[in-house]
């Protein structure tokens, strides 16, 4: 929210979603005094996608990304979060796996 306000500041950003009503809270952002700077495309509006400038940095939430695949536009921020919420329960049951793991060794006397 930091990056995206100072971006705002700075001048316009476009920003990339599927539900409208997220553009609109975007748009609500700072009391929406900086509304008119926030123009929102949204991802299943192919024209409006093919007249991005290529060098106009984007926000693009994670929903139109998803539905979008692989795109070549120049990201305000990288996709948050940076992983799915099933690799984040993965990598979480992992780690516990492991900690319960080398628990085990130091109890047995193996560390």
């Amino acid at each position: 929210v930091g990056t995206l306000e100072r971006r705002l500041q700075e001048g316009e950003i476009t920003l990339v979603c599927v539900d409208p009503q997220f553009g609109e809270r975007v748009r609500a952002l700072r009391g929406s005094l900086l509304r008119d700077r926030v123009r929102v495309v949204l991802a299943d509006d192919a024209d409006a996608l093919s007249r991005l400038d290529s060098g106009e940095r984007v926000l693009l939430t994670r929903a139109a990304r998803e539905q979008l695949g692989d795109v070549n536009f120049r990201l305000l921020v990288p996709c948050d979060p940076a992983f799915s919420h099933d690799a984040s329960r993965e990598m979480s049951r992992l780690l516990v796996l492991l900690n319960l793991e080398a628990e085990r060794r130091v109890r047995a006397g193996g560390l």
